[in-house]
Order: structure tokens, then sequence, then C-alpha cells
């Protein structure tokens, strides 16, 4: 009903929007404009004036004829510049004004005045606002990146995803915003989709698993973050969209030529007592661009190539005392004996422990073509291409303690063709159009290292070091990779229609979207085993546990083939209800569809009621949205700007994938443990339908894409020497978000009374399963045994929100000095932070203090508190024909991620030992601990000392005794990183140059090894505080019903990151023409 009446409302304020004249808007998602009015100088409104905008590099023309009220928009302008602008009409003097300079998404406030023919030629009138801050059509908290940002500050990668941190609003390196997961942003290039909307890698864009720059930074000329558009064009993102437009042409032909590199001797030494420097490695970037015309004032190319190699070998050491960067306790004998026990037994290369060496490397090209048709017609198209390989660490080897042989990593091989077609038009002097094709084909093929074999995990701890925590072996082929593609196409048409009424600007629009998947994935292909002890493989016992998945189809490499339609429609009407404030008002509607059906699994809807091969349903998501843009004083010192309205996103098309992948009939998982280890790949046992098990997953017939309600205000002041401060709070609550169940739980356990309740003694831990003594497991009791692996179910919840509160001071001058420095407070709060890709995962890593399928309501895993920002860089010409130097620097410090400590173990019999909280005595009397052997201690025992002397030391556990811990309650620590760009420029002949570059990242490091450090708990933000061992069952015990645990002997849980804890540099040689 609340959401009836704000659409209804929505509209009526559309209709009394479209009452009242004024000034009218018209800025574009990828282009720029120009507005105004003409009148006499008698201040009387002039129609019929010719109004011509030229972008000088291209001579490319932009024409418009001033309405019956003086009024007159240049919509979709190029951005940059110089422009050049003249308003002429019989009778009048003609008048001119010149480098205007225009950036993305912008509208520029321009007026004129002009005077008679027969008076005196005097000062020229023209008046405006230049600045894309003080704009009338600011309303929302947005970020512009311009091109002279992207030349004059640091980066190594060179990717424009490094500029991300140039927002206040971004949280983390990935692209976090608002303290949201970097999948709900939505990036787009020159207007097209530029995401990778199957949603496994961490970027958010193409070839996102492979780490690298999905386009050349020399192809992008400009781009925005917009945070909260209150333009209903702008959609698919509830953290953030970012929007980037391409180099174009010019009149002038003109280039580049760069090579990039670095190696060991330009990065630090290690963050810990042994200062080592890094094994050599090589990490460069060759690359060209060129760019002219093709026809003079007419159509111009644009292309450019790059080939980027990085290789970075690294050296483990064993034997060590505790647990740290690349050093583990594992003796390498043990190791050793492995390796060759397994190559003499099996055939099976394991390859090294010690020595590894990954890689990385991409080939881009682009290609971008720029038509004039027309003073009134613009066409444009371009092509990018992606090649990448890069070496990935297993999913399941990430963590600080786990160890990876190099055979256990896989290769991902990507290639990406992206093509986009623009065709901007002007009709009449009262309409424009914007029509945009995309096409995205997109191939990941992730390829295992060495020969097909078994995936084997070995548990194993070193009890003679200070350190006794479990570390987990990984060997074999990748459990994941074992038959894995995945192959995405994307086509894409939208249209905007506007037309200029008196006071308004119209916007009719459409967005259609069709994409097809073709997913195989089949994990366990080979067997996985896993064993609690590194004698226990060797002496051949049976395994802990084991899966072996496989097809139960005709075809034994089955995949998932689907695909999906989004269609959305949209208007909006901007308003200048006076000269002073702006109302933009719009309403949207998305509707997605899913034509594909997965297969049917009877036993699913008999169980529990749902179909597997019915998606969800068709339905209709609703964006009202409002902005303004009030100037405060008539010279626009200070506005207050803001807006509120519904931002529906996109999400990871990998969420609805999981359920035509897994339906429960389409494969066969196998978990009953073989006698002995089966070392062929192609021989595990297949064991009849009624013995073997599968797991299901089913989404929500009403599920939707996240949505937030979001809103914010801002308030901006001018300063003194071209600095801008302003003070912005951006809110939003959750309207729609996703989480997981497996809805295959039977229900608590009360064991016989020994978990009364179903629930552990003391903790107050909800417990899963039925507890065996003698073999010290649980056994988890299902709804349907058929289906133990779990049945996940994908849905949506309400909870959750986020608040932003920014302060910020920048100098925005086109030329000088230029800077900005921030202060970000922020607080994200979730139920599940988005963080996996299968539903499984996602309901397994989301740590819980005991109902899995109830998480928590408590920090979101990307909030970070508090971040400080500064940017500054300064460009100075020692003789004015070009010998140029310049600096650019950046800070960022910010307050640590979010972490969850933990219990090593299945403590709550949910079936997985990887997603339990931990919880923390009050003091030794709230424990039992046990030694390596099972003994219950003695509460005099130093064990127990050491455990309440680790809690007492840091505050956080301290203040939480008597509890388990929430879900990212920890924090890493503060970090602080100071990054320095130095450039060289040096003429040559004919306006040409050569310049030499010096990018230096953690510059605190280089001054002193022991700054600079980076210290994180590791990828998936969890450290086991405990380890679970059994449950206290000795009769006439005061403690029975409550766990066992083994202290582990922790120092610190925060390890110096090995790569970012250095200082590095990166040496750049480039020539322009």
């Amino acid at each position: 009903m609340s959401k009836m009446m704000t659409i209804l409302g929505t509209f009526l304020l559309l209709a009394v929007l479209m009452s009242a004249p004024q000034r009218l808007l018209a800025q574009g998602v990828t282009t720029a404009a120009i507005a105004g009015k003409i009148t006499s100088a008698a201040g009387e409104a002039l129609p019929g004036v010719n109004v011509v905008a030229t972008h000088e590099p291209s001579g490319t023309k932009y024409g418009a004829i001033s309405r019956e009220d003086g009024e007159y928009t240049l919509p979709n302008l190029r951005t940059g510049g110089p422009y050049t602008v003249s308003a002429s009409v019989v009778g009048y003097q003609r008048q001119s004004v010149n480098q205007i300079f225009l950036k993305l998404s912008q509208t520029l406030d321009l007026n004129f005045r002009l005077k008679e023919e027969a008076v005196q030629a005097a000062e020229v009138v023209v008046t405006g606002e230049r600045s894309s801050v003080f704009s009338s059509t600011h309303t929302g908290a947005t970020t512009n990146v311009t091109r002279a940002q992207i030349d004059n500050l640091p980066t190594i990668s060179r990717n424009f995803q490094d500029y991300y941190k140039l927002s206040p609003y971004v949280s983390s390196t990935n692209g976090n915003v608002l303290g949201r997961n970097s999948k709900y942003n939505n990036i787009q290039i020159d207007g097209t989709n530029f995401n990778d909307l199957f949603g496994l890698g961490s970027t958010g864009a193409p070839a996102g698993q492979s780490n690298v720059t999905p386009i050349s930074l020399d192809a992008i000329e400009e781009f925005q973050m917009v945070v909260s558009p209150y333009d209903v064009r702008q959609s698919g993102f509830t953290g953030a969209g970012i929007n980037a437009i391409t180099r174009s042409g010019t009149n002038a032909y003109n280039g580049s030529a760069f090579y990039y590199g670095r190696n060991e001797d330009l990065a630090g030494k290690s963050p810990n007592a042994a200062k080592q420097k890094l094994s050599d490695f090589t990490d460069w970037q060759l690359g060209a661009r060129v760019g002219g015309p093709i026809i003079q004032d007419k159509l111009f190319f644009f292309v450019n190539g790059e080939v980027t190699r990085w290789k970075q070998p690294f050296t483990r050491t064993y034997g060590n005392q505790t647990i740290g960067t690349n050093a583990y306790t594992v003796p390498i004998d043990s190791l050793n004996l492995l390796n060759s026990t397994i190559k003499s037994r099996y055939g099976y290369d394991v390859g090294s422990w010690t020595d590894l060496a990954p890689f990385r490397e991409s080939d881009k090209a682009f290609v971008r073509f720029d038509y004039n048709l027309s003073e009134n017609h613009k066409l444009t198209a371009r092509w990018n291409y992606l090649r990448s390989s890069e070496t990935n660490s297993p999913s399941r080897g990430r963590s600080a303690t786990d160890i990876y042989a190099d055979n256990a990593q896989y290769k991902l091989d990507d290639e990406t063709h992206s093509i986009a077609l623009q065709l901007t038009s002007v009709f009449a002097q009262n309409m424009s159009n914007e029509l945009i094709l995309g096409y995205v084909d997109q191939m990941d093929e992730p390829v295992y290292y060495g020969s097909a074999f078994p995936t084997i995990y070995i548990n194993t701890s070193n009890q003679s070091a200070a350190d006794k925590r479990t570390q987990k072996l990984v060997l074999g082929a990748e459990e994941f990779r074992h038959h894995n593609l995945l192959g995405q196409k994307y086509f894409e048409i939208t249209d905007n229609f506007s037309y200029y009424l008196p006071g308004h600007t119209l916007t009719f629009g459409l967005k259609m979207d069709f994409l097809s998947f073709r997913n195989l994935f089949i994990s366990d292909a080979f067997g996985a085993y896993t064993y609690n002890s590194i004698a226990a493989f060797l002496n051949d016992q049976r395994a802990a546990s084991y899966s072996f998945r496989y097809s139960a189809t005709a075809d034994p490499l089955q995949e998932a083939n689907w695909g999906a339609r989004q269609y959305g429609f949209y208007a909006q009407d901007e308003w200048s209800v006076t000269p002073a404030l702006k109302l933009t008002a719009g309403v949207r509607v998305d509707i997605p569809t899913y034509p594909d059906h997965a297969s049917y699994n009877k036993a699913i809807d008999s169980t529990f009621g749902y179909r597997t091969d019915e998606p969800p349903k068709t339905t209709l998501s609703w964006s009202p949205r409002v902005g303004f843009n009030w100037s405060i004083d008539e010279d626009r010192t200070m506005q207050l700007r803001g807006g509120i309205g519904i931002f529906y996103g996109r999400f990871p098309y990998v969420w609805v994938s999981n359920q035509y992948s897994n339906t429960g009939v389409d494969f066969y998982t196998v978990t009953t443990v073989p006698n002995n280890f089966i070392a062929d790949p192609n021989g595990q046992p297949k064991l009849p339908p009624t013995s073997t098990t599968a797991e299901v997953n089913l989404t929500d017939p009403n599920f939707v894409a996240p949505s937030v309600w979001r809103w914010n205000l801002g308030f901006d002041y001018k300063l003194p020497y071209d600095l801008v401060a302003t003070v912005e709070g951006i809110f939003s609550f959750t309207q729609n978000d996703v989480y997981y169940q497996n809805i295959n739980l039977a229900g608590t356990q009360a064991n016989s009374g020994l978990t009364a309740g179903g629930k552990l003694a003391g903790e107050n831990r909800e417990v899963w399963g039925t507890w065996s003594a003698s073999s010290r497991r649980y056994t988890t009791i299902w709804v349907n045994n058929q289906f133990s692996p779990g049945v996940f179910y994908v849905t949506n919840t309400d909870k959750g929100s986020n608040s932003n509160i920014v302060l910020q001071i920048q100098r925005v001058a086109a030329e000088g000095l230029i800077g900005s420095l921030s202060y970000t407070w922020g607080m994200a709060k979730d139920i599940n932070s988005g963080n996996s890709t299968t539903a499984s995962s996602g309901w397994r890593f989301n740590p819980t203090p005991g109902n899995p399928n109830a998480p928590q309501l408590t920090y979101s895993q990307w909030d970070r508190t508090h971040r400080i920002l500064g940017i500054l860089s300064y460009r100075y010409d020692w003789t004015g024909n070009g010998l140029a130097t310049t600096i650019g620097v950046s800070y960022n410090g910010q307050s640590g991620r979010p972490f969850s400590w933990m219990v090593d173990g299945d403590i709550n019999g949910d079936g997985r030992s990887d997603n339990d909280l931990a919880y923390i005595p009050k003091d030794a009397n709230d424990v039992v601990l046990v030694n390596s052997s099972g003994a219950v201690l003695p509460t005099s025992d130093a064990a127990y000392t050491q455990l309440m002397n680790f809690i007492n030391s840091d505050k956080y556990l301290s203040d939480a005794k008597g509890k388990i811990i929430e879900r990212s309650g920890a924090r890493e620590p503060w970090s602080h990183t100071i990054d320095l760009r130095l450039a060289q420029e040096v003429p040559t002949f004919d306006g040409q140059k050569i310049e030499i570059t010096f990018d230096i990242l953690n510059v605190m490091n280089l001054l002193n090894s022991d700054w600079g450090w980076v210290k994180t708990v590791g990828t998936n933000q969890t450290v086991n505080l405990l380890q679970f061992h059994s449950i206290e069952n000795t009769a006439g015990s005061p403690n029975i019903g409550k766990p066992r645990y083994r202290w582990l002997g922790m120092s610190d849980p925060f390890i110096p990151d090995n790569i970012l804890s250095r200082w590095q540099m990166q040496i750049g040689l480039r020539y322009t023409f």
C-alpha cells in the first residue's frame, strides 16, 4: 500500500512539475550539456537566437536555437574541451565565450545578454557557473575523476579502478562503497555494461577472477562515481554507479607509446624480523595509443593496445615457532615425505611447497570511431578486447593457516569482447535522443595445475611449536576446477528521449537487457578427501570425510545453460522552479524475467513444497526518486542539495544460476568414505542413486534483486583560493537484500539430555546433530537424508542499513595546485555480506552463533568506521615551454576491516566445521580445556592462564566475556598509506615530449622498514580462537553438556601483508606526440 502511494505521489508530482515555466536541464549520463537563457540588454527574452558550441580539438559543432522564453539547450556534448560558444541573431551583436571545459554529466549554466547592433560595442555580458560542484544539476553524492587526476596521481596496476579510492564514499581498494559489496556496483563504459555479470570475481568488472585491468587506462578519458543520483536513467546498483567514458580522436594526429616496469629491486623488505627481499620477479606493461582525423571535422579514430606481464615468485619457510607471512610451523621434512610417498605410490607430482611462482598476463586492444553525421547527429562505435590469464590459489586454501602445494593452484584464462554503438540526435529545437547498443561476449576457462588427481586436505599442527594452531595442507587438482568453464553473453538496448518545455526537461527512456549463460561446474569430479593428520594419509587410513560428484544425466559434462531478460522503463522531469531552485523527479520500473526452467525434482517438491523448475517470478520493481539543488545566495557561493529515492540494483547472476545447476536430479554426490584412498581421478566409486546424496539450491519464487531506500543531504560552500567545503550525509535502509537458509536442517537435538533443550550447556548454543562420544563427531539430522549436503534456499531480507557522514575540503581549479582532504565516518550493517558465490558457500561462510538459518544483524564485512583521505597534485612548468615537473601524492588512513573470532570444528552439528563463532569464557571456570591427546586439563594448568591472559589483553574479547562473539565484531588495526608519483616532462620538438615517471606505493615503508605495515587476519576475515574437541559427558561432572576445547596458543592474530606492507616502485617511460 505504501509503495503504491509513493508511486502515485511521484506521478502526481510529475504532473504538477510540468505546469510552471523556468530553466531546463539537459545533462547526459555519458556526455555533458550547456544550457542557459538569452536576453536583450533590457532583460527581455530573445527567441530564435542561434547558439553554437564548437569543440575546438575536433571542430565538432553542436547547435541550438533559443525558444520563446529565451532558453536554449545544447545536449549530448563531448566532455573536455576547450569549447567556444557563440550566440548570434539578426539585429544583435554576436557574442562568444571560449576556454570552456566540461566534465562528465555536467550541465554548464551559460547565459548571454545581447546588445542591439546599432549600440556601440561594450563589455560582453556572459554569466554562468563553470564549477561542476556548484552546478544546478548536482543533487546527490558524486565524485568525478578527470584525465588530469588519472595522469597525476600514483598507480602501479594502471587500473582505472585504482582511482575509486579518490571518492570519500569508497571503503576499500576493491570498490566497496558505503560498506556494501563491490558486486552491488554497476560499471558502465560509454553507457554500456562492463560488469562481471555472473559475479565470481572480486572487482565487479570483466575478468574479475583474474584481477587484471579489463581496459587500458590509456583508453579512459574520465569517469564518475555516483552514489545517490536522482536521475532515474542511472540504475543497476545499490552500491555505486561507475560511469566511464573513453577517449576520442580529434583533428590533430597524436598519440603515445609507453613502458612501465618494476622488479624485486624496486620493493621493500619483508615485514618481519628477517627483513628479506622479495624473490626475483618481473612486472611490466607495454602499450601505445594513437588518434586523429579520418575526415577533418567529421570522422575520427582512436586506437590503443597494451600488453602486461607479471610474475612474482615467493618462498615459504617451515618449522617456525609461530605462523606468519609465508611462515608456518609444519616441519618441512613432513611435507617432503608426503611428496615422495605420493610420487612413488601414485605417480603424481604434488609440486613444491616452498617455491611458488604465480603469474598474471593480459593483452588488450581498443578501437573507437566518432562520426559527425551532421551538426545534430553524432555516431560513436567502439570495441574493446581482453585476453588474460592468471594463477589462482585454491578456493579453500586462502586463510592465514592454509598451505597449498604448487599444483593445487589453478589457472584462469579469460577472453572478453565488448562492443558499443551510440547515436545522439537533436530534433528541431526542443527534442533530443540518445540510443545506445551494447554487446559483451565473455568466456572464462579455469584449468587446474598439473595432472588430474583427487583433491586432498590434511589438517596438521606442530605441538612442539609455540603456535599450536591447526594448518590445512591442500594438494591435488583444485577441488572446484575438476570440470569448469563459464560463458556469458549480453546484449542491451538503451534509449533516452528528452523533450524540452519552458522550465522543464521531460525524459522518457527504456533499457532492455538480454543475457545468456553457459555454466559447466562439477566440483569433486575427481574426488575430494580430508584427513586429520599427515600420518593418517601416509598409512592409508580411512579419510575423515569424502566427496565425489558426478553427472546423473547421459552427458558426463552436464552444463547449466540458461538466460535472463530485464526490461526497464522510466520517466522524469527536471524542473527549474526558480533560478535558484532545481528539482528532479522521476520514476523507474525494472522487470526481470527468467524464460528458462531447470529440471524438476519431485522429492524436493513433496518434502519442502518448492519446485526446482520454477525460477523467480516476474516482479515489477519500482524506483521513485526526487532530488533538489538550492542555491542559497544569488552568487551560488552556498548550495544545499539532496534527495530521496529507491535504488534497484543488479546482483551476481550466480545466485540464480545455482538453481539451474543444483536441482538434485542432474548430479549425484557420494559422501560414503572409501576404506582406502583411490588415486584414479576417473575411478572414484559410483553408487546406486539410492545411496547417493545431492545438494539442492532453491530460489524464493518472490526473490528480487537488492534494493535500498537512500537519501542524502549535502551543503557546499565556496571558500577563498578556489576551495570548496562540503558536509554531506548519506543514509540507506535495506528494502531487499539476499540471505541463505539450509532448509534441510531438521531442528535442534537434545541428545538424551546431554544438550538439554537442544543447546550446549554454558554457551546456550543451538545443536543440530546427534553426538557420538566414541567417534567425537556429530551426525547432522536432516529433513531428507537424500539431500544431506543441504537444501539451500536463496531469499530476501529487509534487514540492513548504511550510514555515512563526509566532511571534505577540495580545490577544484583548472590548473595549479589541485587536491582534497576528507574524513568519512561510516556504519554498515547486514545479515549476510554476500562474499561468496554458490548458495552453499554463501550459507556456510556466514559465521553463526548457533542457528545458521537465523543470521545476526551486525557489522558488514565491508564496514569501515573511519577513513581519512588526502589527495594533492601540482604541475610546475620550469621554462614555459613544457619542461615540467608533476608531483602527485595521496594519503589513505582508515580503521581496519571487521573480522570474526571462530571455533575450529563443527561445534553445533550443522555439518560445517568453519562457520561457528567463538564463545568467550568469563574466567577459567567457564571453559573446559583439553590437551593434544584429549585429556581434560585442570583449571590450574598454564593453558587456562594463557587463554585468559590473551582474552584480557584484547579489549573487544574482554568486553565480550560470557557471550558468543558477534559476526564481524572485532577489528583489524588501522592502516596508514602514503603513495607518491613524480613525473618529469622533457620537450623534444613540434610539441612532442618524453616523460619519465616514478610511482611509489607506501612511501612510509620506504622511509623506515618498520613503518607502513598493513596487518590483517587473512582473506577470509576470520581467526580461530579455540578448537572444538568434544562434549563433556562424564557422569557427575559439573561441566556436563559443555564443549571441550583446545587452546591454540595464539600470540598475535594480525599478520603483516607480505606485499602491501612493503614499499613498491614502478618506473615509467612515455613518449607523446
